[in-house]
């Protein structure tokens, strides 16, 4: 079963407050991560709302190419893009 995002039908980007009661004790883990990420290079953040029925998705970046998209949904979900060799995205939750 599908968790939705937690964000659906918000239409400003979260805030970190609004963030931390989403994932709750997910929450230490999202930021332990993203700046692991960061620390590998994809430093660029940028939250990401395709429209208010898919809720927000954290996207990180590396020289403007997306390295991956982690959606808060009761814990969160994460898409890493492969490597251009690679045809389908690596999907994972937490």
């Amino acid at each position: 079963m599908d968790i939705p995002n937690a964000f659906i039908a918000k239409t400003t980007r979260p805030t970190p407050e609004e963030l931390d009661a989403a994932l709750g004790l997910a929450f230490a883990v999202w930021n332990q991560l993203v700046d692991w990420i960061a620390e590998q290079g994809a430093a660029d953040q940028e939250w990401k709302s395709y429209s208010p029925k898919a809720g927000w998705a954290l996207r990180l970046q590396r020289k403007k190419r997306n390295i991956v998209y982690l959606a808060p949904c009761g814990g969160f979900n994460s898409w890493i893009k492969p490597h251009d060799t690679q045809r389908e995205p690596v999907c994972g939750s937490l």
